[in-house]
């Protein structure tokens, strides 16, 4: 049986974003049912208030048990928040032999979290990054924005990215294209002959800004769902 740990961003720390939360969980539930054993790795950010007993570490065990993952999940924290940070790790789920033990034996760190530690990232023998922020990653590692640590392999959920097609730099790396998983049994298919609409489930305003430099000058362009369908009201 081969062994994954997904090292995901920004969920334990961030409660109220249940379909961020699914983002993740998608790839967590996939590749159990291709026979893996899969962990979930997340550092906590900052502005939450760690330990083993607190809310947001509370409340993410309860809702990973849903999925059998409570005992899989390796939440740890670091003094050190850039991404070049070397450590120490404290983890707060499993103890620091035990994880890595845990690293020691894994096949592949699929990693969602751009700015992780590379020395958590040499800990493993085999890595691939996954960019499911296409054009914008791109974007932020060509503009010094984003340091991203070495990895083998370069996932990216964008049909252009690396490609002649695309608007964007490819930071000299090769991307491989696949497109997002979906695990079936957690979306049973309903059918409602009164429904007009289809519609999906998202953030309308995130209150996110993407900085540019515009001759010379820095400037901020709104990057939110309601900046891009604007263009389309009649």
């Amino acid at each position: 049986m081969a062994t994954v740990v997904i090292s995901s961003y920004n969920v334990a720390s961030f409660p109220e974003g249940g379909g961020h939360f699914w983002v993740y969980l998608q790839y967590a539930l996939g590749l159990r049912q291709a026979g893996c054993e899969v962990y979930w790795l997340e550092r906590l950010q900052k502005r939450v208030n760690r330990g083993p007993k607190t809310t947001a570490v509370a409340t993410f065990l309860e809702r990973v048990k849903r999925f059998g993952l409570e005992r899989n999940a390796l939440l740890y924290s670091s003094p050190e928040e850039k991404a070049d940070g070397e450590g120490p790790f404290e983890f707060l789920t499993v103890s620091s032999s035990e994880a890595e033990r845990i690293f020691r034996r894994t096949d592949l760190l699929l990693n969602f979290h751009y700015a992780i530690s590379p020395a958590l990232v040499a800990r493993f023998r085999r890595t691939a990054l996954v960019d499911i922020d296409p054009g914008l990653l791109q974007f932020w590692m060509a503009t010094g924005q984003l340091q991203v640590p070495q990895h083998d392999l370069y996932f990216t959920t964008g049909e252009t990215v690396g490609t002649t097609r695309a608007t964007f730099p490819d930071c000299g790396l090769r991307w491989i294209h696949f497109p997002p998983p979906v695990c079936l049994e957690q979306w049973p298919y309903a059918y409602d002959p009164s429904c007009e609409r289809f519609t999906t489930v998202a953030g309308w305003w995130s209150g996110m800004w993407v900085k540019e430099i515009e001759d010379g000058t820095e400037v901020f362009v709104d990057n939110t769902k309601r900046a891009s369908f604007l263009q389309f009201v009649e």
